[in-house]
């Protein structure tokens, strides 16, 4: 869409002939299906406050949930501009379909605050469910899961 950086919706259509079904109406940057393809994630822009925001739905029965706000790191954010070619060799969701990874910081990265010290990039796996809190797994700035 004009002055946006991403698409403006993100809708699903049936290779059967069935309706179409638009799962998001936010500005999204990338998308990835699950493995068993029955689920989809995808990262829009919060315009408020420019924080991504990693949502997931089912096909079936489109529910958006919210599993993750973040500012990501550099590396997600190459990722996430070309997730058309990094979906192939660098996927964020388990091979089983539970789980994503996400790489970023939960506040602003470089801000100074009075009495604390920046924790710097952290590696999220976040439910894909939406049940459980998103858990922090380690400091880096790119997570993908292994095939083998």
């Amino acid at each position: 869409g004009p002055g946006g950086s991403g698409f403006q919706r993100l809708v699903v259509i049936p290779a059967a002939g069935a309706p179409a079904k638009t799962l998001a109406e936010e500005e999204v940057i990338a998308f990835f299906w699950s493995p068993a393809g029955d689920t989809i994630a995808w990262v829009t822009v919060d315009p408020q406050d420019r924080m991504l925001e990693w949502k997931i739905s089912p096909v079936a029965d489109p529910a958006p949930k919210l599993l993750l706000r973040f500012h990501p790191t550099g590396d997600m954010l190459t990722m996430l501009s070309f997730f058309d070619q990094y979906a192939y060799s660098h996927s964020p969701w388990s091979p089983d379909g539970r789980w994503l990874v996400a790489a970023g910081t939960r506040e602003e990265p470089y801000t100074r605050r009075n009495g604390g010290s920046p924790r710097g990039e952290r590696i999220f796996v976040l439910d894909a469910t939406g049940v459980a809190e998103p858990r922090e797994l380690a400091e880096g700035s790119l997570g993908v899961w292994s095939w083998n």
